[in-house]
């Protein structure tokens, strides 16, 4: 029987016709969860008609033909429902939309949609599902991205996406280089209009591209289609337009550093010789949502390179706690540095059970890592005993020395980057340069321009000294429009916004501080006056700690000390100490 005549007979089956289930309680048939899935198959009919399906079981090792669908689960809200033989099952209001779109006229549509097709209420299934979630998307003929319905700005944002992508193939096939603004002008990869780009915003601020698990769900997929409403284009055409903008001038071009599309074209882009670590994607993605803080990790497995060392940790019955927890000893265990400037921060974490120097993932609000951006020396070893974790995980036992002592502060607050910057330029200024000279006999007005990029070397031409330069961009701020159209501006402008970029990027959600022995530098934005700063074992940068309960420590995070960033640390006369990080 086929089975467009199940669905025939089916809808006499009044028997099931007052059956009403959301997924919690739908009677789903018991499936070898860690080699099979289910898949529906969607029933032909007119758009609006009542949705209905039945079930497909497909073993993963004989895998049959079917779609998957990588949408936005967004938050409760409306409900709508498909009608299976078994009763009927409730289903968000964008799911139902995005079925009523992918839904054929005249044909079966065989689809694989986790909200649906995984049984929800049971953790077990889950988290088998979970395991072989790799295998899912890549053994589909391909995924459907579904967006959301259509919105009266979606078709100029389509028919632009159109028009660059043409412009993008250009630039790839006829000139063979991606890095030439004149060669991306001529080819019209600029040619939107003010509506156009609004449009692009707009549709580029969508839920999806947020997600956590939408990496790995465009990554392993052999082809992906996105589809808004009624339209679609090739997720290949969106990627190239911006893979093509950012290798030309940066993805401020049109806009598109205020959605994730960059981001995930750069996390995903075939061949990438970079670190895909857990603990790298971790690190990548901590402004990606999640509806289930374990899924932080879980939803990563799949497309890190050491995914499989953590399957064994998938349980949606632990404690995220437990699980950030494993996923640091693991690293820890493996001498990975960097581990500890991931963490501190305490007042913005969300996992209140987890000590102070493990990492919290479902911290977003957060700042600039100073291990991949700031430091130039190698790991800081100590001789002695190593780091070792207490047997209820609560301390870090690890070994240090002092290096100064934090003595006045001062923070940009919560403001808007360009309201910051202006505090960065005139506050904290006011603050470094009580001093006229650093202790090590340099003008403290050029370690303050270093400090606030990361001890970057400031653009001094076309500027005759580091003073001249920031009083330059100070007053440039109050003139310039940072969305404006940068084609038009002139090379010093271009030097101004790259340092501003630079600055902005090295300063957000940081303190400015100096030491009682003059020494300046970015730290924690909770960092407090009275707060030690440390070098730790293994560590490449100097850390903020402060004093606890029980001659323990709690870890304030990471810092950037002008003039011990490079180079290999000084122990000399100082003395080595044992802490406990709580």
């Amino acid at each position: 029987m086929s089975s467009l005549d199940h669905f025939d007979k089916s809808r006499n089956r009044g028997s099931h016709r007052g059956l009403f289930h959301s997924n919690e309680a739908f009677p789903y048939e018991t499936i070898q969860a860690s080699s099979q899935i289910r898949v529906i198959e969607l029933a032909p009919g007119e758009y609006g008609s009542p949705l209905e399906a039945t079930w497909k079981i497909v073993n993963m090792q004989r895998p049959s033909y079917y779609e998957a669908v990588s949408h936005h689960w967004g938050p409760p809200g409306s409900r709508a429902r498909i009608s299976f033989p078994e009763g009927h099952l409730q289903i968000s209001s964008s799911i139902s939309a995005a079925l009523q779109q992918f839904r054929q006229t005249d044909v079966v549509r065989c689809l694989w949609i986790d909200s649906i097709c995984i049984n929800q209420a049971d953790n077990t299934e889950k988290d088998a599902q979970v395991r072989i979630m790799r295998s899912i998307y890549h053994q589909a003929d391909r995924t459907l991205i579904w967006l959301g319905k259509e919105r009266k700005e979606t078709a100029a944002a389509f028919s632009a996406i159109q028009r660059l992508a043409r412009a993008s193939q250009t630039i790839q096939e006829q000139y063979g280089s991606l890095g030439h603004f004149e060669l991306a002008l001529k080819a019209g990869l600029f040619d939107v209009t003010p509506a156009e780009r609004s449009a692009l915003i707009a549709l580029l601020e969508r839920g999806w591209f947020y997600r956590t698990w939408v990496l790995q769900e465009v990554a392993l997929s052999p082809k992906a289609m996105l589809h808004c409403g009624g339209h679609s284009c090739d997720w290949d055409s969106l990627a190239n337009i911006s893979h093509t903008l950012c290798a030309t001038v940066g993805t401020y071009a049109l806009g598109l550093e205020q959605s994730g599309l960059a981001f995930i074209v750069a996390v995903v882009r075939p061949y990438r010789e970079w670190d895909r670590s857990l603990w790298r994607l971790l690190q990548l993605t901590l402004d990606c949502e999640v509806s289930d803080s374990r899924d932080k990790v879980f939803a990563l497995l799949g497309l890190a390179h050491d995914g499989h060392d953590f399957l064994h940790l998938v349980d949606y019955d632990r404690d995220p706690h437990a699980i950030y927890l494993d996923v640091f000893q693991h690293y820890f265990d493996a001498g990975r540095p960097g581990l500890l400037n991931q963490a501190g921060n305490a007042a913005w974490r969300r996992t209140r059970s987890l000590p102070s120097w493990v990492a919290d993932w479902l911290v977003m609000d957060y700042h600039p890592n100073l291990f991949e951006r700031g430091s130039q020396h190698d790991a800081f070893l100590l001789p002695g005993t190593s780091p070792r974790i207490s047997a209820d995980g609560k301390r870090l036992a690890i070994r240090g020395l002092v290096r100064d002592q934090v003595s006045y502060i001062r923070s940009s607050g919560r403001k808007t980057f360009k309201s910051a910057a202006r505090v960065y330029l005139y506050l904290w200024r006011k603050l470094a340069v009580e001093c006229a000279f650093y202790p090590d006999g340099t003008p403290t007005i050029d370690a303050f321009a270093q400090t606030l990029v990361l001890g970057l070397p400031p653009p001094i031409a076309p500027f005759t000294t580091s003073d001249d330069l920031l009083t330059t961009l100070h007053a440039w701020l109050k003139t310039h429009s940072l969305t404006e159209n940068h084609a038009e501006w002139s090379a010093t402008d271009l030097v101004l916004y790259d340092y501003y970029r630079a600055m902005t990027e090295a300063c957000f959600n940081r303190t400015f501080f100096r030491t009682h022995a003059g020494y300046i530098g970015l730290g924690s934005f909770f960092l407090r006056p009275g707060d030690l700063i440390v070098e730790l074992h293994n560590g490449t940068t100097p850390f903020a700690i402060r004093p606890a309960a029980d001659g323990c420590y709690t870890l304030v995070g990471d810092t950037y000390l002008h003039g011990f960033m490079e180079g290999p640390v000084v122990t000399a006369g100082r003395k080595i100490l044992d802490f406990a990080l709580v």
